[in-house]
């Protein structure tokens, strides 16, 4: 268990977050460029809702890029704009 981890409801499912397994589950990922938002987890930034969508298992269509954002920031995860 982590010290941020965080239960949020996303459309009336459980999305339970925790900033150690989303950077495990980063880890080593190529989720393509990013174009406006990222989520930066050990140095590397990700585009924001691939790494979502990675993270959490839900398709893109399934949640926004705000989100995403304030899911991602909620546990203390960077995130941003270029």
């Amino acid at each position: 268990m982590c010290a941020q981890d965080r239960d949020w409801t996303l459309r009336g499912k459980r999305i339970h977050m925790c900033p150690v397994e989303v950077e495990r589950k980063l880890l080593g990922a190529s989720l393509g460029p990013v174009r406006q938002y990222y989520v930066e987890v050990g140095g590397k930034r990700h585009a924001l809702k691939p790494a979502f969508g990675l993270v959490t298992g839900e398709p893109a269509a399934g949640f926004t890029t705000q989100d995403a954002y304030r899911m991602f920031q909620g546990v203390g995860l960077r995130v941003g704009s270029l």
